[in-house]
């Protein structure tokens, strides 16, 4: 049934029009369809607010009768009659699908349930199909779920609960055994789940009542941390050694069958459901000697320091949320210890700014490796003469302008990049720029050359800079002038909802 014909269908037997055929097909249908439920009952509250605004008297205009006719009036008490009727009918299919799925289909029962943080990618596939596929939100036996970006928690009936980060492929096999082929996960196991299991490519993890990690990519050997309790870790290749591991303890697996003992790193993984992506955040609201807060849910914030160069901690304002750093354009910035976002991985960055001018480039925040072109930067160039300054984002081999959108007239504006990932259909790297929480038509600027190459942040080589904020190189040039609050860096594009409520002046939560 289409949706055009199942609606023309709830309509004529709300009126009383449709026949007996009709009416066992729409059941049939609404018995396959949980959406087609929730429409239906909507239609029918639609339905009945009609017929109360038929029911109110109307006015009597001279000349006119009240007097309603009682074939009028008959024929609106068999259409709710017959209406409520249906009601019941549809609700007594509802209940009926719902036993059968009870009684004779166990196996699509939902054994996980899973809630994402803001911004989160992810797709799920079901071995099972129509009405046996669990429903949403939930895992069934078999159910895989891919997690391209963000975070995802994991609740099993058991009441094991799990954090896992981006990038993350997993599948339920049974009810207290998930298999992670990919992702960095924390595991909290309660008294009464002991035996719960988690597969690797490369080690099978015992629970006997604890929290642990495990670290599983493509680019390294995996990685068991306990933090509480005891787990039993398999090697699955070589010798296949065992052991028996104690919190405080952690492995590293070894591609022989062994297992090497390394540091527990308990900072390495999220232990609660962030309300979006995993992100560095400058607020400029308290400093220390020289050196600024860092916050986040990013794992690297614990280890990140910020350090105020060629300043003083007076060199603050009233900002968009409490204080901002005010920049003098005299080569003071803001260095810190952490290597950024690197290769082709997906990114944001948002900034309010306030600035009126002066130079020709203002670099708002930049990181990575400017010999060898594989950087990131955030600046302020001049779109021609008398038109002032406006956001570039350059990427090595690239720069696009954001044309049109001055930013330096003394006001505070909102600035907010996202790279996507990748290559768009016209050759050029997938990224978009915002003001104010308004997308900009952004072009290419004359540095960029064709073919563009791919975005390939280089963060580790030996030239490489670290985040820097007001400029993103050690020289004096290109410094910012000006003031800036309330910086994030995202790992992950961000939607152009958060954005617009990050635009707006409101917070992330955990922040």
């Amino acid at each position: 049934m289409s949706p055009a014909d199942f609606e023309s269908s709830v309509f004529r037997m709300l009126d009383g029009e449709l026949p007996q055929e009709g009416l066992a097909e729409l059941q049939g249908y609404m018995a396959s369809s949980a959406e087609a439920r929730k429409l239906y009952l909507e239609y029918v509250e639609l339905h009945n607010v009609l017929d109360l605004e038929l029911a109110i008297p109307a006015v009597v205009q001279p000349g006119t009768s009240d007097v309603v006719p009682v074939k009028r009036l008959v024929a609106r008490q068999q259409r709710r009659i017959f209406r409520w009727s249906a009601v019941a009918a549809a609700a007594l299919v509802v209940l009926t699908g719902v036993l059968f799925r009870l009684v004779l289909a166990p196996e699509s029962e939902s054994l996980l349930s899973f809630r994402v943080a803001n911004d989160s990618i992810l797709r799920v596939n079901h071995s099972t199909s129509g009405d046996e596929a669990p429903a949403p939100g939930t895992l069934a036996k078999g159910s895989r779920m891919v997690l391209d970006q963000g975070t995802v928690e994991l609740t099993l009936r058991s009441g094991v609960v799990a954090i896992v980060e981006a990038p993350a492929e997993l599948t339920l096999k049974e009810e207290d055994r998930l298999q992670l082929s990919l992702g960095e996960a924390w595991f909290e196991v309660p008294k009464g789940a002991e035996g719960f299991q988690v597969q690797t490519p490369d080690v099978l993890v015992t629970d006997l009542g604890t929290q642990f990690g495990v670290i599983s990519t493509d680019s390294a050997l995996d990685e068991v941390h306990v933090f509480k309790g005891k787990v039993r870790v398999e090697n699955l290749h070589g010798l296949k050694e065992s052991e028996l591991l104690t919190g405080g303890e952690a492995r590293l697996v070894g591609p022989a069958g062994r297992f090497n003992s390394i540091p527990v790193r308990s900072d390495e993984f999220l232990t609660t459901l962030p309300d979006s992506l995993p992100h560095v955040h400058l607020a400029f609201d308290s400093i220390e000697g020289d050196q600024l807060g860092v916050s986040g849910s990013h794992p690297d914030v614990p280890g990140i320091t910020a350090r105020l160069v060629g300043s003083s901690s007076s060199a603050f304002v009233t900002g968009q949320r409490g204080k901002a750093l005010s920049l003098s354009g005299q080569g003071d910035f803001v260095h810190t210890d952490w290597s950024g976002i690197s290769g082709g991985a997906p990114r944001s960055v948002a900034c309010w700014i306030r600035t009126s001018g002066g130079g020709e480039t203002a670099a708002i925040v930049g990181w990575g490796s400017i010999p060898k072109n594989g950087r990131w930067k955030i600046h302020l160039v001049e779109e021609g003469p008398g038109k002032g300054r406006i956001p570039q984002v350059t990427g090595g081999g690239f720069a696009y302008l954001a044309k049109g959108a001055r930013v330096d007239d003394g006001q505070w504006h909102h600035i907010a990049v996202v790279y996507y990932g990748g290559m768009s259909k016209d050759g050029l790297p997938d990224l978009a720029i915002f003001v104010d929480g308004h997308l900009q038509n952004s072009s290419m600027g004359n540095r960029g050359r064709r073919p563009v190459p791919e975005v390939n942040t280089i963060t580790d080589a030996p030239k490489s800079m670290p985040l820097l904020v007001g400029k993103t190189t050690t020289s004096q040039q290109g410094s910012f002038k000006g003031d800036i609050d309330e910086l994030y860096i995202f790992e992950g594009a961000l939607s152009n909802e958060t954005i617009e409520r990050l635009a707006a002046g409101q917070s992330l939560s955990e922040d």
